[in-house]
């Protein structure tokens, strides 16, 4: 089917911010040294002054304020700049001439007020009734002092996801030059996983350009240095004091610092900024700012911030611990923006985000005011044309990271992930922002009793891992119901709930893999087959030894009157705690899949239990075993009066599973809950190839032998 996108006959020219005047007004300074080729001399020391107070303090034009760094970026500053005549005021010209850049004073763009007011409310803070004069396109949480004053952002970090091409590491470069010029002692730090992307043409390079501008054409600015090398400068002078040599002077500096070799490289510095450029490119981004979070505070007080930039895009981004931030900024310390980007993800809060329409060369104004609707009809039109209509779905989605309109779309690594990733993510957001999840769910423990029975004791100090990948040291997990087992005639019928385990190789002592228990209900004749076929419990962890995680399945196979199936390559001590325990009758055996010749086990494959999975990216088993997943999540279940359709993935309330089935790759990574729903296709297919359907016994009214009349 082809996909075709309506144009309209009149373009949309709707902003994202309108501002109404000139916004040139901003660049007073630039437009002064573009008339005369220089800044006016030192020994205008009230305008120098002017100046100074106005890059602390901010400047305002017909009731409209930027902040001080803003205008130091519009001022004192030069950047390579795209030039397209053609693609000027949104005016689009079907004619596209060849693009070239020019090094000029930087263009004031709607996407900068938002991102250096972001900077400075997170920094400093501000009253709502202030921030809410700001008129900015997104909305900052809202908080409450004791005094009942209520206020945004303040000793917060600032975590940013962003499109390419929004002149990130020029905005970087310039505010630490900034601090450089205009704080004395400040350190500024450029952190990055790779020493590349801030030397050669990287953030320290452009800093250090920054700097020199400033120096070579601000004479009221011009500081002497101690270093200047590739990797650090620091303003100031040798002093010989008592015949002691000591460093003196403004003692300003940036440094730029890799941590890929160690994730404490940042650590113990005495820091005004930390400003971490490709963060989406950082495996060891979560241990870095671990190491480093806690050296930015003193005591109640804000020493230090950092600032996390990340670009999507490419199949080796390492995405995992800069999404961690951008989605959780309240445990990073970070500002936070309510998520009006994502599908369903409304009263949930993010980073900040710079999506694909914001500041597109070609779909501004002349004043730097993006026609943000304009601009994403493009791109839409541009992805039907190049990838829907030519069923590209990998494609779109590598498309989609370079030029996200959500953080969703950034977010996605490029894999042979086959599950349909749009609809796994709304569902997910649905769940998180309605909190359906927790809503529906039991926690707690099982814990056998003095008669012997097993009973669900609730306790909700317990916390079960919900994240993904999980926290670092967080292991012990919970037992989650969503549904407690059916009982007909005071029993659990036989067959009527399946337990699949995906579990760890060793004690806690080693591996980052968690083992994941899902105990599911069959598709069966008695209850509503809209309750059949699907999870009712789980359990996800790594505790202290095996055998821990072991006494909890074998408790929830009890409980539940159900048979365990695993991956009998990794038997993770299963076995073995069932002949322990003589619990092995609650164990499946092996899997025959007699059901499909390519599948089916073989002689060399029995191993008495579970299932022969084996290993590799072209693996028949594990292939065909997502394709059942695939189906499985998008099989209907019901279709209501209105037409709209319940599917199987609406019946997952693990938001830990829709993690992993979202970000799922074949080809790497750990996704223990996949693996354990997989053995789960696998176990019910069985269960139906057999014929084993659960049925309804009759109460047994048999009594002892030695209670029974035998010689009547």
């Amino acid at each position: 089917m082809e996909h075709v996108l309506s144009q309209p006959k009149i373009k949309d020219l709707t902003k994202l911010i309108d501002f109404g005047f000139d916004t040139k007004l901003f660049s007073p300074v630039a437009e002064l040294f573009e008339k005369n080729g220089k800044y006016p001399d030192k020994n205008q020391v009230d305008w120098w002054k002017e100046q100074k107070k106005i890059l602390k303090k901010g400047y305002t034009v017909n009731g409209w304020k930027i902040t001080g760094e803003h205008y130091g970026y519009l001022n004192f500053n030069k950047i390579k700049l795209t030039e397209d005549k053609d693609l000027l005021g949104g005016k689009v010209s079907k004619r596209r001439s060849v693009i070239e850049k020019k090094t000029v004073f930087p263009k004031f763009w709607d996407g900068d007020y938002v991102f250096y007011w972001c900077k400075e409310i997170a920094k400093k803070g501000m009253d709502e009734d202030e921030y809410l004069k700001l008129k900015l396109p997104i909305k900052i949480r809202v908080e409450t002092d004791i005094d009942g004053t209520r206020y945004v952002g303040g000793g917060k970090n600032l975590c940013v996801g962003k499109k390419r091409r929004f002149g990130a590491s020029y905005k970087l470069a310039y505010n630490a030059a900034h601090n450089y010029e205009t704080k004395p002692t400040s350190m500024t730090i450029l952190a990055a996983y790779d020493m590349k992307y801030l030397t050669k043409d990287g953030i320290m390079s452009k800093t250090k350009r920054a700097i020199d501008f400033f120096d070579v054409n601000c004479e009221p600015f011009r500081k002497r240095r101690l270093k200047n090398d590739t990797e650090d400068i620091m303003s100031g002078y040798k002093q010989n004091v008592g015949g002691v040599e000591t460093d003196a002077g403004y003692r300003s500096r940036v440094a730029a610092i890799s941590f890929g070799l160690s994730a404490d490289a940042v650590r113990g510095q005495d820091v005004t900024d930390i400003f971490v450029e490709e963060s989406g490119k950082a495996p060891n981004l979560i241990a870095m700012t671990n190491a480093t979070i806690d050296s930015l505070s003193d005591g109640a007080s804000k020493s230090g911030t950092i600032i996390w930039f990340g670009t999507g895009g490419g199949k080796d981004n390492n995405w995992a611990g800069f999404k961690e931030i951008f989605y959780n900024p309240t445990s990073y310390g970070a500002l936070e923006i309510e998520n009006e980007w994502d599908e369903n993800a409304l009263g949930t809060y993010c980073g900040l985000f710079i999506p694909d329409y914001w500041n597109v060369v070609g779909y501004m104004s002349e004043y730097g005011e993006s026609y943000i609707n304009e601009a994403r009809k493009v791109e839409e039109a541009h992805q039907i044309e190049v990838y829907l209509n030519k069923n590209d779905a990998r494609g779109l989605t590598a498309r989609k990271m370079e030029h996200p309109f959500c953080p969703a779309d950034a977010f996605n690594v490029t894999s042979k992930n086959i599950f349909d990733i749009h609809a796994i993510r709304t569902w997910k957001n649905y769940l998180k922002y309605s909190g359906l999840n927790k809503d529906l769910a039991t926690v707690g423990r099982l814990e056998r009793k003095q008669d012997g029975e097993l009973k669900f004791e609730i306790d909700n100090k317990m916390l079960p891992i919900y994240e993904y990948p999980p926290p670092k040291g967080v292991t012990k997990g919970a037992v989650v119901v969503w549904d407690f087992p059916k009982k007909f005639n005071g029993l659990i019928p036989a067959n009527l709930y399946i337990i699949d385990v995906d579990g760890y190789r060793h004690d806690q002592t080693s591996g980052d893999s968690v083992g994941a228990i899902y105990v599911s209900m069959n598709t069966n004749n008695l209850i509503s087959k809209n309750l059949g076929d699907r999870l009712v419990a789980s359990y996800v962890a790594r505790p202290q030894s095996q055998d821990d995680f072991n006494k909890v399945l074998y408790d929830l196979a009890e409980f539940y009157n159900a048979k365990i199936a695993f991956e009998n390559d990794e038997p993770a001590g299963i076995v073995d705690y069932g002949k322990r325990f003589k619990k092995l009758d609650r164990v499946e055996s092996q899997f025959e899949l007699a059901y499909d010749e390519k599948l089916k086990t073989g002689n060399t494959m029995k191993r008495g239990f579970g299932m022969h999975m084996g290993s590799g990216k072209n693996n028949e088993r594990i292939l065909t075993g997502d394709g059942y997943i695939k189906d499985w999540l998008e099989t209907t279940r019901y279709t209501d009066e209105d037409g709209k359709e319940t599917l199987n993935l609406h019946t997952i309330y693990d938001i830990g599973l829709l993690e992993e089935l979202e970000r799922y790759n074949p080809e790497t990574g750990n996704f223990d809950r996949v693996a354990a729903f997989r053995i789960r296709m696998y176990h019910t297919k069985e269960m139906i190839y057999k014929n084993r359907q659960a049925q309804v016994k009759a109460k047994s009214n048999k009594v002892s032998f030695f209670h029974h009349n035998h010689f009547q």
